[in-house]
């Protein structure tokens, strides 16, 4: 056997932002496209406009893949390759016997060329003797429309679809906003597609896969469970209304794959050098904890993903196992020296060594433990995340308690089912409740009291009142499901994970000020549209009081009239 380079990890590294040049991650810059990522709005827009030629407006993020959705619909409909686009930036082609004409870039374009290619889009959409393909940013487009007013008929039906996914498309125009892809979907397509065996065949022909990090990852990333789990993660950016461009997904996702590597690095490493390979293991590289500090610093939706990090959270049953499994001297034990023996990723054992230096030495040398605590205990909780696959309860991965969103699985399982379970929703009530009247509140009906500061109760909704929706996939639009709506007479609020999260933990005896900067302007605009709408009675006063037996405020009602007032308990008494 010899050393041998892997052609396909050549392609990965072309994401590495690290490296001088990294041109080849923008569509502009290329010629030939290599591993394709399929995804279902590309399909939808190439069927659409081979199908029914139709003026199309493709808007998002820099990065989204607006210039390579135009490459692909010229490439499927001409069935010619397009080396490089027209100076121009503007392509035309037939089909059908109509001109479709492709504008690759709208920011690229001089601010006269827009207006006049903005005329003619709206004169096409009347008349419909040709059609647009265009990519355009959204704050550039929809300027350029507001700047005409000549353009006022074609500024309404772009701005309609643009803000709503669900709004219906014009028979002559449609929209189609990237922004609102779902960041999951992509993932887990290029993690299954980078992990197909038939692209490391040649790793497994070469000298030095045993001691290759890269090829190590491969075969872990390839496990359907190390996928879904690593998915999850994603989804969870999803629901709380994150998004990352796909180029944005394929810079982490190549860090992730390979962190920063070549095969020439793995093929000219020894000694220390290893060591610092066997710390570029998958879920290291998935948080940043193998990168600089400022690697990632350019995607937004990094920092959110280190939110989610299994290793910062202590466990106490996982812990003991990393550090004393081994000695049970049952199945845990086989299933603690799979995950944390001699591995690539356990620098060859030395985890180990170290582990039975401490026991050997830690009444004569109290820093040890704190030492060996520091330097693998972190990274060996996110090791057990992914990897464990024993079914003894002490071995078993509980997201609940090793991800610091507690109610983060019951939220995707409420969006996966399409329907919010009434516990559920009595929680979600009792949450609102708390933070309304920033104490602890006893409503026996379930019913949410609108209160103010002094816990003067602008107006009381019953509980049969709500109604629930849960948002719906599209599929073709490659669009997970990410928010529940609770709405009240026409009044709404969309809760997302965040949202989520944080009214179950208040429901359950949380803190109130833990994500309150994520949800407290979602929240306070409810409760003003819910107290704008208020029809209490004059002559009646409602409050919330403390109440000794319930250890929690209840209700109260103050009936108003000549003769004074009258308090009146409206919850029951309790012995």
């Amino acid at each position: 056997m010899q050393n041998l380079i892997n052609p396909f990890v050549k392609f990965v590294k072309q994401y590495d932002i690290s490296m001088s040049d990294y041109t080849k991650i923008f569509d502009e810059y290329t010629e030939t496209v290599q591993y394709e990522v399929e995804s279902e709005i590309n399909k939808t827009i190439i069927n659409l406009m081979r199908s029914e030629p139709t003026s199309i407006i493709i808007t998002g993020n820099a990065g989204d893949g607006k210039t390579r959705i135009c490459r692909n619909v010229y490439e499927n409909l001409t069935g010619v390759q397009l080396e490089k686009w027209d100076p121009k930036g503007i392509e035309e082609i037939k089909i059908n016997g109509k001109t479709i004409r492709i504008i690759k870039d709208f920011s690229e374009l001089q601010d006269n060329v827009i207006s006049q290619e903005l005329v003619r889009l709206q004169n096409a959409i009347a008349n419909q003797n040709e059609c647009y393909l265009i990519a355009a940013n959204e704050g550039k487009l929809t300027h350029a429309l507001v700047k005409n007013p000549e353009l006022k008929e074609l500024y309404d039906i772009v701005t309609s679809q643009l803000s709503d996914r669900t709004a219906l498309k014009p028979q002559n125009l449609h929209i189609y906003n990237l922004l609102h892809t779902s960041s999951s979907i992509y993932a887990l397509k290029i993690l299954q597609e980078w992990n197909k065996e038939e692209n490391w065949k040649t790793c497994g022909s070469c000298k030095q896969q045993r001691k290759c990090i890269i090829y190590h990852n491969h075969n872990k990333l390839k496990e359907k469970n190390v996928q879904v789990l690593i998915n999850r993660i994603y989804r969870s950016l999803d629901a709380s209304q994150t998004h990352m461009t796909m180029r944005e997904l394929l810079i982490q996702l190549a860090y992730v794959q390979i962190g920063s590597l070549s095969c020439e690095d793995i093929h000219q490493a020894k000694g220390e050098a290893l060591q610092e390979q066997a710390c570029k293991v998958y879920y290291e590289n998935l948080f940043g904890h193998s990168a600089s500090a400022d690697f990632f610093e350019k995607i937004p939706g990094f920092m959110e993903i280190k939110k989610y990090d299994p290793g910062l959270l202590s466990n106490s049953k996982v812990d003991d196992f990393i550090f004393n499994g081994d000695l049970s001297g049952d199945d845990s034990a086989e299933e603690h020296g799979r995950l944390f023996g001699v591995n690539i990723d356990t620098e060859y054992g030395y985890f180990k060594q170290e582990l039975h230096q401490y026991r050997s030495l830690y009444k004569t040398d109290e820093n040890l433990g704190l030492a060996l605590a520091n330097n693998w205990l972190p990274r060996l909780r996110r090791k057990y995340y992914f990897e464990s696959k024993s079914s003894l309860p002490i071995a078993i991965s509980n997201e609940k308690s090793m991800i610091a969103f507690k109610f983060r699985q019951d939220f995707l399982q409420i969006l996966k089912n399409e329907m919010v379970d009434p516990v559920i929703q009595k929680s979600l009530i009792r949450g609102l409740n708390q933070y309304f009247a920033k104490q602890i509140v006893y409503s026996p009906t379930n019913a949410l009291y609108v209160v103010n500061e002094n816990l003067f109760i602008y107006r009381i909704i019953e509980f049969s009142s709500f109604r629930w929706n849960v948002e719906k996939k599209d599929r073709d639009l490659d669009y997970a499901a990410s928010s529940i709506c609770l709405e009240v007479d026409g009044i709404q609020l969309k809760i997302n994970l965040l949202l989520f999260e944080y009214l179950m933990r208040l429901a359950n005896g949380g803190l109130p000020h833990i994500l309150s900067d994520d949800v407290e302007i979602l929240i306070n605009n409810f409760k003003n549209k819910l107290i704008r709408s208020n029809d209490n009675k004059d002559n009646i006063l409602e409050i919330l009081k403390y109440n000794q037996t319930q250890d929690a405020y209840v209700l109260r009602q103050i009936t108003v009239n000549g003769q004074g007032s009258n308090e009146v308990d409206l919850e029951p008494e309790f012995d």
